[in-house]
């Protein structure tokens, strides 16, 4: 019986915390390159969080904002969403390509890399998703 309910007990926490990673933004691992071809496969734009570790309105976003089921929700369906450290790797060239210059910075791409538009700054989870609507409707950069 005690082992019965420890594999119940295993089960249901794996569950648990597989529910909790799949509620937020899913970010694509990989190159730039493959983020490139995985939008052009899924016919979709590219966002991008453009971040660095010492910024702290970027770690708030990461910590609160993409986790967020409803956030989550509209990123996954609608981008290819991917981050990376704009001071280190392949970062630090994108950094330049795409004139990154405050943090945290979100681009929004097409498959081709072309930048469609981009938001400077966090905000709430709601008010993250209007803005980024707008970006993505009018192709503004909106701070």
């Amino acid at each position: 019986m005690k082992k019965f309910i420890l594999i119940f007990t295993a089960l249901f926490l794996s569950l648990s915390a597989a529910n909790a990673q799949t509620k937020g933004i899913q970010f694509t691992e990989g190159s730039f390159s493959e983020i490139l071809k995985t939008a052009e496969k899924e016919g979709k734009p590219i966002f991008i969080d453009a971040y660095a570790t010492w910024c702290g309105p970027c770690k708030y976003m990461a910590q609160n904002i993409f986790p967020d089921e409803k956030v989550g929700n509209y990123f996954n369906k609608t981008f290819v969403n991917a981050k990376f450290d704009m001071e280190k790797g392949e970062g630090a060239r994108l950094r330049s390509q795409y004139n990154v210059t405050a943090y945290p910075t979100f681009l929004i791409l097409d498959s081709d890399g072309n930048e469609l538009g981009r938001l400077i700054g966090g905000a709430p989870a709601e008010e993250f998703i209007k803005k980024i609507r707008t970006v993505l409707e009018t192709g503004l950069t909106k701070k």
